[in-house]
């Protein structure tokens, strides 16, 4: 057997191997809480908990993309030929009936906002979960089309050839090492709105200066500003999920689905662009969504941590029983 045409069939049997030690080394090893903290289990399996019919209309709408983004990839094998046009359309009546019936599920397990008051420790925005899908599209979802397309870019503007372009490309996820638990750090430090904010800012500069990135270029002038693009790509992933524990303690699971969702949503749209644009555009396409996703992120609030929202609930209750006290009096 040839290890050079044979090379990426080893490479995916030994992560595959790795996974596999790994996970019955995670299962023996690993609780669901920390000692002297109790575990504590959703109310229900199925679709996300809300406490809005606002929330619930936005939670309908931001399922969507999940469907859709399988219909892309329907369309893509059909105009390849991989799939006949009848068995892409067979594909989409039953995309279009599971989101249909993903839908009535949302209204049926979250009827009871309409039957009882949702206490104030019970309640948090969807809108904030929302904006999350949109950060962690633009961050996880960019680095995971950037690191498809990344040696291919370098060995055709650069005449590399593939080993040393697939390295310059590597070194793009390579940085998730740092950067990743670099940007929970950071925001747990400096605040996770501001830290979220700063990195679109700068992850946008970034991507429109990967945009005009020529042969006419330094090679490692390049390299840098793709090391640094990385960087900001992977400290916004962590950033965003800094968020994510402290929306809804008891939900955490499934807000964090739905949130990494949105990452492979965002893989998969910008390959999508990718393939009728230059990647010159492409870069200045997710500059354009990261700069966009900014200004929806000014809209988010620091979370409020569930102890201290039952701590406010307390307050208010020791305050209406003094005043209903007073009044008998």
């Amino acid at each position: 057997m040839d290890g050079g045409e044979n090379g990426w069939r080893y490479s995916i049997l030994l992560t595959g191997a790795a996974s596999l030690i790994y996970g019955v080394f995670y299962y023996f090893s690993v609780q669901d809480t920390p000692k002297g903290k109790s575990y504590k289990r959703a109310k229900r399996g199925g679709t996300l908990e809300v406490t809005s019919l606002k929330d619930m209309f936005g939670l309908m709408m931001m399922t969507f993309p999940m469907y859709g983004i399988l219909g892309v990839l329907i369309w893509k094998l059909a105009t390849t030929s991989l799939i006949t046009n009848n068995v892409a359309a067979i594909i989409y009546g039953l995309l279009a009936i599971f989101y249909l019936v993903n839908l009535t599920k949302i209204w049926t397990d979250n009827n009871e906002i309409f039957d009882k008051e949702i206490p104030e420790s019970e309640k948090y925005s969807f809108a904030q979960v929302a904006i999350l899908n949109f950060a962690y599209l633009i961050t996880f979802g960019s680095e995971l089309a950037v690191v498809s397309m990344l040696p291919m870019f370098f060995q055709n503007t650069f005449n590399l050839s593939v080993i040393h372009a697939g390295m310059i490309g590597s070194s793009f996820a390579f940085m998730n090492l740092v950067a990743r638990p670099l940007g929970g750090f950071v925001s747990d430090r400096f605040g996770r709105k501001k830290t979220l904010l700063f990195v679109l800012l700068c992850l946008s500069i970034c991507y429109f200066g990967m945009s005009m990135i020529s042969a006419k270029w330094p090679l490692i002038l390049a390299l840098v500003l793709t090391v640094g693009c990385s960087i900001f790509v992977q400290a916004g992933a962590g950033s965003v999920f800094s968020f994510v524990p402290l929306i809804k303690k008891r939900i955490t699971g499934q807000i964090s689905g739905m949130v990494g969702a949105f990452g492979n949503i965002g893989g998969v749209a910008f390959l999508t662009v990718l393939s009728f644009v230059s990647p010159s555009i492409f870069f200045r396409v997710i500059g354009i969504v990261a700069i966009s996703c900014f200004a929806i992120a000014i809209f988010l609030k620091e979370p409020v941590l569930q102890e201290n929202r039952l701590i406010a609930d307390k307050k208010e209750i020791k305050v209406g029983s003094a005043a209903r006290g007073f009044d008998r009096v």
